[in-house]
Parts: structure tokens; C-alpha cells; sequence
């Protein structure tokens, strides 16, 4: 997964929640520029955890290229003064926020999109 969110600490902190229960961090981006270089050179990601206050409406564009690649989305937004950019979203938190609440969103999203892509059998319909 990726994680694209302007404060450092946050970063770091949603970084380590995720991991602990688990979850493949794949890079953490300090800024919107870099988080768009690697999601759309990444081929493996599943999720992109993305704040809604990145800075000059970047969070838009990395939404649009998690969309385009059928990559699952977490916003993160606060609750006021927030960006009035509407994002496309799989699943959106409002701060505040408990770590535990991420991991729970993550795994929701996850599981919704591997429900998806079984058939009623139970098989995969897709490779990968």
C-alpha cells in the first residue's frame, strides 16, 4: 500500500499501525510529486492511503490514478477546513481517528474488493 499524507509524524504513525497488524508498506511519500511517481510505477499496490489536505489539489490527482488503476482508496479528512475537493473514495475516515480505525478500514476495503472478485463459488475470477 501507499501512504500520501503531508505531516510526517502521521505518516510514520499510520505506517506503523499498519504494519503491526501486518500489512506491506511499500513506500511512504513525503510529498504529493513523489507519491504520484511511485503509484503509477508501483505494479503491486492494492490500496492507497491518501489524506485530503495534501497541498495545491494533489490528493486529486492521485486519486484519479489510484481510480484509473483499480487501486482501492482510504481518504483521510478532517471533519472541518478541509479541502473542498470532493475525492473519489472506497472509504473515507474523519479525524480524529484511532490507528486501530485505519487498520479496520484497510481490511474492510481489502475484503470487500476480494469478495468482488470471487465468483459465487468461491474461485477467483482474476490471476492475481
Amino acid at each position: 500500500m501507499l501512504i500520501a499524507h503531508e505531516d510526517a509524524f502521521h505518516r510514520s504513525y499510520l505506517e506503523d499501525v499498519l504494519t503491526a497488524r501486518g500489512a506491506t508498506v511499500l513506500v511512504i511519500e513525503r510529498d504529493a510529486e513523489a507519491a504520484k511517481a511511485r503509484l503509477e510505477a508501483e505494479p503491486l499496490l492494492d490500496t492507497l492511503v491518501l489524506s485530503a489536505l495534501l497541498p495545491d489539489e494533489q490528493a486529486a490527482v492521485l486519486a484519479g490514478i489510484a481510480v484509473e488503476r483499480g487501486i482501492a482508496i482510504l481518504v483521510l479528512k478532517l471533519a472541518r477546513g478541509g479541502s473542498a475537493i470532493t475525492l473519489p473514495a472506497d472509504a473515507v475516515l474523519t479525524a480524529p481517528y484511532a490507528g486501530f480505525q485505519v487498520v479496520n478500514a484497510v481490511a474492510a476495503l481489502l475484503a470487500s474488493r476480494e469478495a468482488l472478485t470471487r465468483s459465487p463459488s468461491g474461485s477467483q475470477l482474476r490471476g492475481h
